[in-house]
């Protein structure tokens, strides 16, 4: 993994939203993810599962999705032993936070498989 320090504190925005952070870090280690349209950041694993690997364990730059008030609604990028990288909209920029605190409901772990292995 190159220095993440570069992706915290990039300003939330529609682009960079918790998928377009996630898309932006792994391009920029190699992995192309594609475009969805929709808001609804949770239906971009349901709609494709066939592209996703489920991981039983976290590994680098995984993607962990989490339950927000009981829904899949949000993504990150593991970074490290409990650690995951994502664009926080409350806070306004992207930010690094413990899975392990009991705040984050992790779903599960992927990585995408398509093109990229």
């Amino acid at each position: 993994m190159s220095n993440l320090a570069t992706f915290v504190g990039l300003p939330y925005s529609h682009r960079l939203n918790c998928y377009g952070l996630v898309k932006l870090v792994l391009a920029h280690h190699g992995v192309h993810l594609p475009a969805y349209r929709t808001r609804r950041t949770a239906e971009f694993v349901d709609s494709v599962r066939a592209e996703w690997v489920k991981l039983d364990r976290p590994e680098p730059l995984c993607v962990a999705l989490v339950n927000v008030e009981g829904r899949p609604t949000h993504v990150g990028l593991m970074v490290g032993r409990g650690l995951m990288l994502h664009a926080d909209a409350e806070r306004g920029k992207s930010v690094i936070d413990r899975t392990d605190t009991g705040f984050w409901q992790v779903e599960g772990f992927y990585k995408y498989a398509v093109g990229n292995t």
